[in-house]
């Protein structure tokens, strides 16, 4: 059931990278960690502005136990507004506004989280179609932890830590 959704999410990740058609929009995949990855989108509406979107399978792992096995998942989706401020030939300082949600899933409960963040970064144009940039993204967060047989629990914080630092590898086209 998982990894059908998953499979849908490439899926449409990759109609969205051949059905468009103009100059102005940017694909690439975001590493925080060598297991933590996310897609991202963007498109431009004016020069030095972009739409992003992000999407990402957060985790999934399947735990087998005697008595049965546990399937983890966690999914996020990210819309934002980025905008470009040129510090050199190739590069950019990059800043803007990233909403996010994430939910992650497992036997016992759910978590559901809403972050309000806010993107800050440094891009690198290394050729005229690829570009590399270093981003944080320090947001404010909500999140509602759903465990079975208990009541809820909410929190809320300020997530800002050096661990989120993200790599962006972005073919433009």
């Amino acid at each position: 059931m998982y990894s059908s959704k998953i499979k849908i999410t490439i899926v449409l990740f990759l109609g969205l990278l051949l059905g468009a058609k103009a100059q102005s929009h940017e694909a690439g995949i975001r590493f925080s960690s060598l297991s933590n990855f996310d897609f991202i989108y963007k498109k431009q509406s004016a020069a030095g502005n972009f739409h992003r979107f992000r999407i990402a399978a957060v985790n999934a792992s399947a735990l087998s136990r005697t008595t049965g096995t546990d399937v983890n998942l966690g999914f996020g989706i990210a819309y934002g507004y980025e905008k470009r401020k040129s510090l050199a030939d190739k590069t950019f300082f990059i800043h803007g506004f990233e909403p996010a949600l994430l939910a992650d899933f497992r036997p016992n409960g759910q978590n559901l989280s809403f972050q309000l963040g806010y993107v800050l970064g440094l891009q690198y144009n290394f050729h005229p179609r690829f570009y590399i940039n270093l981003e944080v993204v320090p947001s404010l967060g909500f999140t509602g932890s759903f465990l079975n047989g208990n009541d809820p629990v909410y929190i809320t914080g300020l997530n800002v830590d050096s661990r989120f630092v993200s790599l962006s590898l972005v073919h433009q086209f």
